[in-house]
């Protein structure tokens, strides 16, 4: 997984920081869900591939080595999007039309609302293909399946509703090939596959009828307790003195914090801290029993430990390598990962 991630991030080493980089494609006339073109900020770096293959659909192969981005108002009318994961995770903001959060294999289903589209990487990569259905482009354009009463489109959710559904052999089927194939075939066989999703989601059924609801109190608690956590990284809570003063059970406590987050608190606090320590070491004159300190270890040993077993190197050995060699800073831990809320 750490190799695929590793070539994740390699593949998109050319495109500036902060920047998506998107490649659009030939492809049938007609309505478009983003007709002004994608605009978005990125902390970190995204490509994708924009494909339109029927009218009324489109392809975006998506690449993202971020803990954010943040899509600008494009949305024309009303919108489908089906987002298939193929590595990392996402997560949307808390919007009613929302899925929730989408895991590797996993198929999520929302409609794109009039504002703009918040999504968040807990593990700072995503890999994954979204369809994009215009259900009014499709209504005039949409290929007969004989056999399928009331047709495909009475059988796609309303627009109130959202899903993350579990993979299954049928929806790798229809995703897996688009990751593999040579760039040259894509644009047909986008058209293929998008034509194989409106059967899948037909076969759906009352699945994807119903919104999914979400705890908005247990949200606003879990945000709070990051808060804490991050604004005084010299300082250690257990999990039941934040129980005891967020009046949330642990065992909602941990579970809401691991999926808003991706990690469990003790292993996100750890990555935290020797990431704010990177940043720390950069300032040559600040001793590292200093810097373990700042970030919440009562001793060197410990910190150099915690620094190893997250960057792969002792604080030492980084410091030197990182003032010989000066490159791009190391991640703000405080720009990320975002809540999977």
């Amino acid at each position: 997984m750490r190799a695929e991630f590793a070539r994740l991030e390699q593949s998109l080493a050319r495109v500036p920081m902060g920047c998506l980089a998107v490649e659009r494609h030939a492809g049938e006339d007609g309505p478009t869900p983003f007709p002004s073109g994608l605009r978005a900020q990125v902390d970190g770096r995204g490509a994708v591939g924009v494909y339109q293959p029927l009218p009324g659909v489109q392809v975006c192969l998506w690449r993202f080595a971020a803990s954010r981005v943040d899509f600008a108002p494009a949305a024309s009318g009303s919108v489908l999007a089906v987002t298939h994961c193929r590595l990392g995770r996402v997560v949307w903001d808390p919007e009613e039309n929302a899925p929730g959060e989408l895991d590797a294999g996993e198929v999520a289903l929302g409609h794109l609302g009039k504002g703009g589209i918040a999504l968040r990487f807990p593990l700072d990569a995503f890999q994954g293909v979204s369809m994009l259905l215009s259900p009014e482009a499709l209504e005039r354009s949409c290929p007969p399946f004989p056999g399928l009463d009331g047709g495909v489109l009475e059988h796609l959710p309303p627009d109130h509703g959202a899903a993350t559904l579990p993979g299954d052999p049928d929806a790798a089927c229809i995703f897996d090939p688009l990751y593999r194939a040579p760039p040259a075939h894509l644009s047909p066989l986008c058209a293929l596959k998008a034509q194989e999703l409106l059967l899948w989601l037909a076969r759906q059924g009352p699945s994807l009828a119903s919104p999914i609801p979400y705890p908005a109190q247990q949200e606003r608690v879990i945000r709070e307790i990051h808060r804490l956590l991050t604004t005084h990284l010299d300082r250690r809570f257990t999990i039941q003195e934040l129980s005891r003063r967020y009046l949330i059970n642990t065992t909602t406590l941990k579970q809401r914090f691991k999926a808003a987050y991706g990690l469990p608190i003790a292993a996100y606090m750890k990555r935290y801290r020797v990431r704010r320590a990177a940043q720390l070491l950069l300032e040559p004159d600040v001793r590292i029993a200093d810097v373990a300190s700042q970030v919440g270890y009562g001793t060197q040993g410990k910190f150099t430990q915690a620094f190893q077993d997250v960057l792969g190197q002792s604080p030492s050995q980084y410091r030197r390598q990182r003032l010989a060699r000066p490159g791009p800073p190391p991640e703000d831990p405080s720009v990320g990962p975002s809540p999977s809320f």
